[in-house]
């Protein structure tokens, strides 16, 4: 392994699985997770920019509209019954 990994969730997991489980072996698959994980065309990258996109305006939208109705009152009663 090419790092030491350290903190409570790496201390309950050892807890629970011990290094030295008989026919276990520990190998590093971050290289293969990332290759998976990789852009692999300009269509791939351009439809992750896309989504990206889309949800930022729609977190945004949403953050807004709260904004307004916290701003306009969201009590009042010609907010709730439009």
């Amino acid at each position: 392994m090419k790092d030491k990994a350290e903190g409570p969730f790496v201390n309950d997991w050892k807890k629970i699985f011990p290094a030295e489980i008989e026919g276990v072996e520990e190998f590093d698959v971050s290289s293969a997770i990332s290759q998976c994980l990789a852009i692999k065309d300009d269509l791939e990258l351009v439809s992750r920019t896309i989504t990206e996109l889309k949800s930022w305006v729609l977190t945004m939208g949403l953050e807004n509209y709260a904004c307004l109705l916290a701003f306009f009152g969201w009590h009042h009663e010609g907010l709730l019954h439009r």
